[in-house]
C-alpha cells in the first residue's frame, strides 16, 4: 500500500513538473502600464503574420508611412524577444526588440515604442513616427540606427 501511493506521488509530482514547464509565463516589466505592454505584444504577435495583419496595431504619423508599412507584405517576424521597456517619459516606452524578420539571415536589435497617443497606448515603429507632443525632453540618441533604417 506504501508502494502503490509513493508510485502515485511521484507520478503526481512527474506530471505537475511537465504541466509546469510546459506554461510559457509571461515577461513582466517593473513600472511599465499592463495595457502598454499589451499593445507590444499584440502588435509583435501580429506581425508574426505580416505587415497587414500588424498595420492595424500601430500608430502612424502619415498614410505614406502606413501605405508604405503594408506594402512590405512579403515580411514577417519568424521570431522576437522583449528584451525590455524603458519609461522615457509619462506617456512614451521603448520597446527594445531582439528579432528576426523572414527576410534576414540573422537576428537583430531593434527599437520601437509605446505611446500614448489620444486617449490610448499605440504601438509606434520609429522616432519619426512618434507625435512632437510625446518628444518633450527625450533623448532618442541611444535609439538610433540611421545607418539601418529599415530595421524591423
Amino acid at each position: 500500500m506504501k508502494k502503490c501511493a509513493l508510485i502515485l506521488l511521484l507520478m503526481a509530482t512527474m506530471i505537475f513538473s511537465l504541466v509546469s514547464c510546459g506554461k510559457k509565463e509571461l515577461q513582466t516589466f517593473d513600472g511599465v502600464p499592463d495595457e502598454a505592454v499589451s499593445v507590444a505584444r499584440t502588435y509583435l504577435e501580429a506581425f508574426r503574420k505580416g505587415t497587414k495583419n500588424a498595420s492595424q496595431y500601430c500608430y502612424f504619423a502619415t498614410k505614406e508611412s502606413e501605405n508604405a508599412y503594408r506594402e512590405a507584405e512579403n515580411q514577417w517576424l519568424e521570431s522576437y524577444e522583449i528584451q525590455k521597456i524603458e519609461k522615457l517619459n509619462d506617456s512614451l516606452y521603448v520597446v527594445t526588440v531582439y528579432g528576426k524578420l523572414n527576410v534576414d539571415s540573422e537576428a537583430r536589435t531593434a527599437y520601437h515604442y509605446v505611446g500614448m497617443v489620444d486617449g490610448q497606448w499605440q504601438y509606434i515603429l520609429n522616432i519619426g513616427n512618434i507625435p512632437e507632443a510625446l518628444k518633450t525632453n527625450v533623448d532618442f540618441s541611444p535609439y538610433d540606427y540611421s545607418d539601418n533604417p529599415d530595421i524591423l
